[in-house]
């Protein structure tokens, strides 16, 4: 299955466009500290995203400490200078000049993931990971599906901190498949890779699914080379 030269339209960061409604709002006064954000349904028309992206966005922003959860309300417990440094982590985060330490970073935490995840997963965590990977299978351009299974192996680790840190990173998985989609057959190697992890934590193989995650996250560094190649390349 060739993938090649599929172009995209152009998606704007659903993080930062959340982030930067907040912050505009904090600074103008029409919103503050102590105050209930508008509803996801409002703040979702409003910005002209859908409630899926917002709610992990929100997610991000509880987990930064921007926002606290009362039941169902966020009420915003920061201000708007604390928000620009928490902006500042996720955009640091996904900075072309930091990519290694960014693939470093999710190299030794993934890897931890799955190794707890061979050990401690349920039945029904094993099926919600092949539930995400089927949809992938089914339509390969699923960038949801993609973000789901990562999402998936993190609460298969029952490790209440891998699964807030990738609530943070499942942006930056989006972001990264929609940088590198226009690469020969880059979602055909995303699935299969995927395929081989959820195989080994089947086995409970620790030592081989730390060997797929590790393959999984070089390929990002192999799609990053790529891509500096083909835009090189296009500009000749």
């Amino acid at each position: 299955m060739e993938l090649n030269h599929i172009e995209l339209p152009p998606q704007p960061k659903i993080s930062e466009l959340v982030m930067h409604a907040i912050e505009e709002g904090l600074d103008s006064g029409k919103l503050r500290v102590g105050e209930e954000l508008p509803s996801e349904r409002d703040f979702a028309a409003a910005l002209g995203v859908s409630r899926a992206p917002l709610r992990e966005c929100l997610a991000i922003l509880s987990f930064l400490g921007v926002l606290e959860n009362r039941g169902n309300r966020k009420i915003i417990v920061r201000d708007a200078s604390y928000l620009r440094r928490a902006m500042g982590i996720v955009q640091f985060s996904s900075a072309f000049e930091v990519q290694d330490d960014v693939i470093e970073f999710r190299r030794v935490n993934e890897t931890a993931i799955v190794s707890l995840a061979c050990d401690r997963a349920t039945r029904e965590d094993l099926d919600r990971i092949r539930d995400a990977l089927d949809r992938l299978r089914d339509d390969l351009y699923d960038d949801e599906a993609d973000v789901d299974f990562h999402m998936e192996l993190a609460r298969a680790s029952h490790n209440s901190m891998f699964i807030v840190m990738m609530e943070l990173f499942k942006t930056i998985i989006r972001d990264v498949r929609l940088q590198y989609s226009r690469l020969p057959n880059y979602y055909l190697r995303t699935y299969n890779s995927h395929r081989r992890i959820y195989e080994a934590i089947c086995a409970r193989d620790r030592a081989t699914a730390s060997e797929e995650i590790a393959h999984h996250v070089e390929l990002v560094r192999s799609f990053q080379r790529e891509a500096a190649k083909l835009a090189t390349d296009e500009a000749v």
